[in-house]
């Protein structure tokens, strides 16, 4: 019975470990990240433009290597992503929160982590990130300085 106790403790501090590392390599690789000059295609605008009384919000979406155009959110906005044939994530934003609506990935991970919001981007587990592993695809919320202490010049108010 002391050894199954004493395994579950391994497995425990395994996990952990290799989440510390996925943390620590992920800190790593967003400093040196390159931003293109494309816009991420496929955006519809709906006209619900609520002016924020905070500081304006930014989406960064990366897809596989290509970190797309930073865009400023102001209100409602629906994009879809599409990779290839089958590949297809519907992105949600407001003013002030970010979500996956829908992907076509089979886990559905990136829908269930729900919104990244200006009030929880910082409480988060995941922070200011929703992430779609199959699609290889990374959403990040910012502010402008933000964006600008990692060396990507924000669009334009």
């Amino acid at each position: 019975m002391r050894w199954l106790r004493n395994r579950n403790a391994l497995a425990v501090m395994l996990m952990v470990i290799l989440a510390a590392a996925a943390a620590v390599a992920g800190l790593t690789m967003r400093g040196s990240r390159t931003v293109s000059d494309e816009q991420l295609p496929g955006t519809a605008v709906s006209v619900d433009a609520e002016p924020s009384s905070d500081a304006p919000l930014y989406l960064l979406v990366t897809a596989g290597s290509t970190t797309y155009e930073p865009i400023l959110l102001e209100g409602e906005t629906v994009f879809t992503l599409t990779q290839g044939d089958e590949m297809v994530n519907i992105i949600h934003a407001t003013a002030d929160s970010i979500w996956m609506e829908s992907a076509t990935c089979e886990n559905q991970d990136c829908v269930e982590q729900g919104a990244v919001t200006r009030e929880n981007r910082r409480t988060r587990v995941l922070g200011n990130m929703i992430i779609c592993l199959p699609h290889q695809v990374q959403l990040e919320l910012f502010t402008a300085d933000e964006l600008t202490a990692m060396g990507i010049e924000p669009a334009e108010e």
